[in-house]
């Protein structure tokens, strides 16, 4: 089973993997879609990775951001990296926080829960895209 930290991450909520990196649902979206990024193997700082591990996960941020600005017709990408607790992390694992958008006045950063239900409809479905993709 895969770790983000200290949890196990559910195999039914990873949308994508690669040899290095995983994506998955956020247990507290922000936004429809908000997806996270980090590296199989447990490190808090981003420069302690290594390079391959950093090109992986680039190119994992950037192939998931694609895809979600396609399934949910959405033009812009956000993404985060809080690299350390003084950056405001607050799992001590590197993570990309991934937000699709249109930038409308509908979207509102706010972190809701969802149901384990919601979260494994939205991650089956998300998923269906990625595996097309390969």
């Amino acid at each position: 089973m895969l770790k983000f930290s200290k949890w196990d991450i559910d195999p039914k909520f990873i949308i994508y993997e690669t040899d290095l990196s995983f994506a998955f649902t956020n247990l507290r979206p922000a936004l429809e879609g908000h997806i996270l990024i980090c590296p199989k193997r447990i490190i808090q700082y981003f420069d302690d990775l290594t390079t391959e591990e950093k090109i992986d996960l680039s190119n994992s941020i950037l192939h998931v951001g694609n895809v979600m600005k396609k399934i949910l017709n959405k033009k812009y990408l956000s993404v985060t990296i809080q690299d350390g607790p003084l950056a405001g992390q607050t799992v001590p694992h590197v993570h990309a926080h991934i937000f699709v958008r249109n930038n409308t006045p509908d979207e509102v950063f706010c972190s809701t829960s969802v149901s384990e239900e919601e979260r494994i409809k939205n991650s089956e479905y998300y998923r269906s895209f990625f595996q097309k993709d390969q």
